[in-house]
């Protein structure tokens, strides 16, 4: 689903080139949940705004839902985006003039697609905001602007979703609640976030972690995951 082969994003400052990311090559599969962790400054936001075609690389090549990303327009690029990837950005990135209903069916609106956008009061009831609908996002907690965020992320159906930091502006009791959603959205997509939580890295099958730009080490965690998945079930 997601390919990456000697990826990396170098910033001019001045006279200088910063290297953010260097020779970054990895494959994720379909269905599966990944974790990019790592300290701060080690280009994890990065890498994910790269995966999904928000940034560009400053060298390497980059494979989306099967298709080589890395020289595209920006039309063709945005196109493939809005027919593949959901995007949870940490800021919650609602528009302040729309309420939540409104800011759930912006993708759906964008693409023209009718049938997904019905669906948004389905989603905010799932998320479980359906009594919260017709308000704006600034009268909303901040766990609640990121359920509407999720639902927002959800609905055209991406086969890939991205989130970047989900549960970093939560309290505990938040947290646990975007977690178990963003577990659920697992089943019917791949789920690739950033998190400096290692509850949440430790519930991905697979961790990439990364340090000073570069993949330091890969832990495969998917007895945790199955463990975790099957007492889910039993519950």
């Amino acid at each position: 689903m997601i390919q990456t082969r000697n990826l990396g994003r170098d910033y001019s400052q001045g006279t200088r080139t910063l290297s953010v990311l260097s020779d970054i090559t990895l494959e994720i599969g379909a269905g599966e949940f990944v974790a990019v962790t790592g300290p701060s400054g080690s280009g994890k936001s990065t890498l994910l705004a790269l995966l999904a075609g928000l940034d560009r690389p400053s060298h390497g090549q980059i494979w989306l839902a099967g298709k080589e990303i890395t020289g595209l327009n920006e039309d063709t690029l945005s196109a493939i985006r809005a027919d593949h990837v959901g995007f949870i950005f940490q800021s919650f990135q609602l528009i302040p003039t729309l309420t939540a209903i409104e800011n759930v069916r912006v993708p759906a609106d964008i693409a023209g697609d009718n049938v997904a956008a019905k669906s948004a009061h389905e989603l905010l009831e799932r998320v479980g905001l359906a009594d919260r609908a017709a308000h704006y996002p600034s009268q909303l907690s901040g766990g609640e602007m990121q359920r509407v965020a999720i639902a927002r992320a959800a609905i055209r159906r991406p086969s890939i979703l991205f989130a970047d930091e989900p549960t970093g502006n939560l309290d505990s009791s938040n947290g646990e609640v975007i977690m178990n959603m963003l577990r659920d959205l697992n089943q019917n997509c791949t789920l690739v976030l950033v998190t400096h939580n290692p509850e949440l890295a430790g519930l991905a099958g697979r961790e990439i972690k990364l340090r000073d730009g570069r993949i330091d080490q890969i832990v495969n965690n998917q007895t945790n995951s199955l463990l975790s998945a099957l007492w889910k079930w039993i519950q």
